[in-house]
């Protein structure tokens, strides 16, 4: 069996192998045993009519606005976590934007159930459900590190007929080079990118099983738990 190493926090990231360790014994516990984000079967965009007599947004729905712009799709969860708010209060100010028109609602239909998806309305809509999928698994990353990454930039790489991804880059502490990561979220069944630097898989045990040796991974279901980790101690590689 594979071992884990647990990876440095980015904010020191260097170039070099790290030799701790992680028992499965300890890892968290997870709320639920598989990822809503694994496989997408059907997607809709919802329509909604436009209320031209919504008053002026508040400061949580521009703040949404801002994080779409970069991220270009994110989930309740993501933005809760974003945030610091409660879902609750996230959807009132997702429920303002849609009725105005600024953000679109997507509804994915998966193996274990709907989920939603928001987008800016200027931003073209996702391909199909398993694009979904991808990028509400991107967003959940996006999420903990736009909060944590030093010097942090992001970007959706779109190529036609290809999986989406992610760009990441930063500047860790104490350097004058930035890094960049390549970012690939397989989904079950996909396989994945060769160059690319880091995985989010749905599940822990996919990570374990499917990241070439030598690369760093994560999971939805790490990413999905608000427990008091920082994103370092959500990533992993096999050695």
């Amino acid at each position: 069996m594979p071992n884990l190493k647990l990876k440095e926090p980015l904010s020191e990231m260097k170039d070099k192998k790290i030799s701790s360790k992680i028992s499965l014994k300890n890892s968290r516990l997870f709320p639920v045993e598989d990822s809503i984000f694994a496989k997408g079967t059907g997607m809709i965009a919802v329509k909604t009519p436009i209320n031209k007599k919504v008053g002026n947004l508040g400061r949580k729905a521009f703040t949404i606005l801002e994080y779409l712009s970069e991220a270009e799709a994110l989930t309740t969860s993501a933005l809760s976590n974003l945030m610091g708010y409660y879902r609750y209060d996230v959807k009132g100010a997702l429920k303002s934007l849609v009725s105005t028109g600024l953000v679109r609602e997507i509804e994915v239909a998966t193996s274990l159930g709907i989920f939603k998806l928001w987008v800016k309305s200027d931003i073209k809509l996702p391909q199909n459900a398993q694009e979904a999928c991808r990028l509400a698994a991107l967003g959940l990353f996006y999420a903990w590190a736009k909060k944590e990454v030093p010097n942090f930039e992001w970007s959706l790489l779109k190529i036609k007929k290809k999986p989406v991804m992610a760009e990441m880059t930063f500047l860790p502490k104490g350097q004058m080079n930035r890094i960049k990561w390549l970012i690939d979220v397989p989904r079950r069944g996909e396989k994945p990118h060769p160059n690319a630097n880091i995985f989010i898989f749905p599940t822990l045990a996919e990570g374990k099983s499917l990241a070439p040796q030598g690369k760093r991974f994560t999971c939805d279901l790490l990413l999905m738990v608000n427990d008091g980790a920082d994103l370092s101690q959500k990533i992993f590689e096999v050695s």
